[in-house]
């Protein structure tokens, strides 16, 4: 029988490189994600996580939202925007469950970021160097460079995003670790110069 939880942890892991094909396996992970919580927490009985105080106050700005957005001029694109913003919130709160359930889930997240990082900083210096990624694909601008993303220029905003992340969670948790804090300097010098 499929686990849940393995499934969840599967596509969390994955998600950093799905970030690179573009916005839909991402958010069609993400939703999976929240899914296959809320399914978890129901079959449990295990409702925790949202009796948090901070989770009633997000889903009451949502709701203001949404009551918002019907009363917009152009409620078709507002409801868009605001009507599945919750997701991310059962996503949070996903993470936070498989966290608890799985020790060594932050450890394997944080490699595949850094790994997401690596691949995309490597093949932009491909691309910056002969003009074309390991793909063949060429940016089609002359003064900005697109990757594995193509014709979107978001290679920057890609590296940052996901610099950031990496920064936060050795940070919170492996700032002790000397060696580990040396290594982590490194690497964002080296995605520093692949940004600018």
């Amino acid at each position: 029988m499929i686990n849940i939880n393995n499934v969840s942890v599967i596509l969390l892991i994955a998600l950093p490189f799905s970030l690179v094909t573009g916005p839909a396996i991402p958010d069609i992970s993400i939703s999976l994600i929240g899914i296959l919580f809320l399914i978890q927490s129901y079959k449990n009985k295990d409702f925790k996580f949202f009796r948090e105080k901070l989770i009633i106050i997000f889903l009451i700005l949502n709701f203001y939202l949404v009551i918002r957005s019907i009363f917009s001029e152009y409620i078709l694109n507002s409801l868009s925007n605001s009507l599945f913003y919750f997701r991310f919130l059962i996503f949070s709160l996903a993470f936070s469950f498989l966290m608890e359930k799985k020790s060594t889930l932050l450890k394997f997240f944080s490699i595949a970021i850094i790994l997401s990082i690596f691949l995309v900083s490597l093949d932009t210096s491909i691309q910056w160097l002969t003009g074309k990624n390991v793909f063949g694909w060429s940016s089609g601008n002359k003064l900005r460079l697109s990757s594995f993303f193509q014709t979107e220029l978001i290679v920057g905003s890609f590296l940052t995003k996901l610099t950031i992340i990496i920064i936060s969670i050795n940070i919170i948790y492996v700032i002790s670790n000397s060696k580990r804090y040396i290594m982590t300097l490194l690497f964002l010098n080296f995605v520093s110069i692949i940004v600018l």
